[in-house]
């Protein structure tokens, strides 16, 4: 693979790997007062991990916020049958619970999905994570332009 394809194309591993970190980290976040702390102990392991490799370090922040989206649309799931009290019938028993309506949480999720996605295509476009700063001095290969260049000229 060359430079040039390496920098131009999003690293689905990248964006996979982040997504699995934002989607643990929400459910940790909405399962704070039982499991959630050990949950978000691993996050911040795997946050750490993909800090450390520089593959995932250097783009796909991104599918940090589409898997943040997963907390969200799993609650949207569950709540499916809301809003209300919603009763089921177990041989002869009946269990009764009462729901949210889904709507918000599915709003909420999608929101989520969209931007990650929207995010990823402008760093896509424009062939450089989101998080660097811009490059100051001469570009890595080798090409200069001119003070009377007019290529970042607005038509």
């Amino acid at each position: 693979m060359t430079t040039a394809s390496r920098t131009t194309r999003l690293p689905w591993t990248a964006l996979f790997w982040w997504g699995v970190v934002g989607a643990a980290g929400s459910f940790g976040v909405i399962a704070l007062l039982t499991v959630g702390i050990f949950v978000l102990i691993g996050v911040a392991f795997l946050m750490a991990v993909g800090l450390a490799v520089p593959g995932l370090r250097e783009r796909g922040w991104s599918g940090l916020v589409v898997g943040v989206a997963a907390a969200p649309l799993f609650l949207a799931w569950l709540n499916r049958e809301g809003p209300g009290e919603v009763c089921r019938v177990y041989g002869s028993t009946t269990e009764c619970a009462q729901r949210w309506s889904p709507w918000p949480f599915l709003l909420v999720a999608l929101a989520l999905v969209a931007a990650g996605l929207i995010l990823a295509r402008i760093e896509l476009r424009s062939h450089r994570p989101l998080h660097r700063a811009p490059q100051i001095g001469p570009p890595e290969d080798g090409t200069h332009r001119g003070a009377n260049d007019d290529t970042d000229r607005m038509p």
